[in-house]
């Protein structure tokens, strides 16, 4: 075979194999009934290595999203998120998976001294949260993920110093 030839077989095997990529799959979601800024975790296939420019929808919301991988997604319900019925899909490499219902409802406040709480993905916050002028309220968890909170307890954003997360 020609240099030419190998190369031709080559680009046909490569195009081959993105023309061969499965759809990510949703497998389960759990809880499937949370608040609105709850976390949730997906299961399934196909979702990439590395997040990307990969999204999680619910209810058509982009989700803030704290770890990713192949097999596992952990993600928040948005606060914008509707109260009721939604459906949550996994958008990876321009891919669409299959649609999986979640149950939101609304973050109501607690009655006792505590206002509101927030589950975080590591076991525990590294030093003590910082509240901004605006009410903002930061905190690190120890897996790398700085957290930013609406003074209701709802999530704005979080950002991961973990690399492709």
């Amino acid at each position: 075979m020609t240099k030419i030839s190998h190369f031709i077989v080559a680009l046909g095997l490569a195009l081959g194999a993105q023309n061969t990529l499965a759809a990510p799959t949703i497998t389960t979601i759990s809880p499937n009934v949370l608040t609105q800024s709850g976390r949730l975790t997906i299961t399934g296939s196909g979702f990439g290595a590395t997040r990307g420019h990969s999204v999680v929808k619910i209810a058509g919301v982009a989700a803030s999203v704290s770890t990713w991988d192949d097999r596992s997604i952990t993600a928040y319900v948005p606060d914008s998120a509707p109260v009721g019925s939604a459906a949550v899909q996994v958008v990876a490499s321009a891919e669409r998976s299959n649609t999986s219902l979640v149950t939101v409802a609304t973050r109501t406040p607690r009655g006792d001294h505590v206002k509101w709480r927030f589950q975080a993905d590591g076991l525990y916050f590294q030093g003590r949260a910082q509240v901004a002028a605006d009410g903002t309220v930061y905190a690190a968890d120890v897996n790398g993920h700085l957290y930013a909170l609406t003074p209701s307890g709802g999530l704005k954003w979080i950002f991961s110093v973990a690399p492709g997360k």
